[in-house]
């Protein structure tokens, strides 16, 4: 029996001394960096304005030279009834210059970073997109709905070093597809509540966009016998009204993060995340994307084999000296 305990101890030791060997050689990487760029994909996008007479999808702005292929910053749709345009313009970052290194005192979710340096658990913003919202003049007292159906496609870059030289990831052309969920900008009956779709904003009526849940799905990266996460998330930002003051945030609705609508009652989002931005005219949203990373070791095979020997080891004294 004193054998079978010496036996399982040493190789448990020799299991953590090997374990703390490898810790030892590779350590994990605590800090990291980021280089994001993603633009609208205008091969894919859908313009669905039925009898509205809405004309639309206009693309622009030139994205950077890392971003996919094809790819633009800007996507606009018009009324030609009135001249009016609305938009919604895409600006990517790096973990150079980021919001999130300084904070923005426009909007209270994007804090200060204490050192500067995107470590682990910090979130820190990728990609903002802001929303132009004008009043669009249409035929007829209601819009088919979505609008529009667009994808975004991004290159996102992850690296161990502030040079930018040591690749620890590279996510290419990852795609997030966007439905636009229109609303008139006053109930055609006059009732500031917007009976016909949720306003948990109280605007009359809130713009939806929806997308599906896993197109913020984690992803991963192993090095030296670490597993990186990177998950993503979705970010409140301000809203504008037409002397650009700030009058309110957009909202992030999900399963996750349940809404009430105007008269109180849960939204149910099913698996989409649903962000409502007020209705102001002209007026301005902001929305924003971050991402974070968590580090966990992976244990090497030989090292759970020794670890699992070594508890195989104890239960077999264990039993032993329950039968003597």
């Amino acid at each position: 029996m004193k054998t079978m305990i010496k036996t399982a101890g040493a190789a448990s030791l020799l299991a953590l001394a090997v374990a703390g060997n490898s810790a030892v050689a590779a350590p994990a990487f605590s800090t990291l960096y980021f280089d994001q760029n993603a633009g609208w994909d205008p091969s894919t996008a859908q313009f669905l304005p039925g009898g509205t007479g809405l004309t639309g999808l206009v693309f622009s702005g030139a994205t950077d030279a890392e971003a996919p292929a094809g790819t633009q910053t800007n996507m606009a749709w018009s009324s030609p009834l009135n001249g009016n345009t609305s938009s919604i313009s895409i600006t990517s970052f790096d973990s150079g210059d980021s919001p999130s290194i300084a904070g923005d005192p426009d909007n209270p979710f994007i804090p200060t970073d204490a050192n500067g340096t995107w470590d682990a658990g910090e979130w820190w913003v990728i990609d903002r997109l802001i929303q132009e919202n004008q009043t669009l003049s249409v035929n007829g007292s209601s819009i088919p709905n979505p609008l529009w159906i667009a994808d975004t496609l991004a290159n996102l870059f992850i690296y161990t070093d502030a040079a930018e030289t040591d690749l620890l990831l590279s996510d290419l052309n990852s795609k997030v597809t966007i439905e636009f969920w229109e609303t008139l900008n006053s109930d055609p009956d006059g009732d500031p509540l917007c009976p016909a779709s949720p306003a948990p904003l109280g605007t009359a009526c809130d713009d939806v966009y929806r997308v599906a849940a896993f197109d913020f799905d984690p992803i991963f990266a192993v090095r030296d016998g670490f597993k990186y996460t990177f998950e993503f998330d979705l970010l409140p930002g301000p809203s504008r009204d037409e002397d650009d003051n700030i009058v309110g945030v957009t909202l992030v609705c999900s399963a996750l993060s349940p809404c009430v609508d105007q008269n109180g009652d849960a939204i149910d989002t099913g698996e989409e995340i649903w962000v409502f931005t007020p209705e102001f005219n002209p007026g301005t949203s902001e929305l924003n994307i971050r991402m974070r990373f968590a580090v966990s070791e992976i244990p090497e095979p030989s090292i759970l084999g020794l670890m699992g020997l070594g508890m195989l080891g104890l239960g077999f004294a264990a039993r032993r000296r329950k039968q003597s």
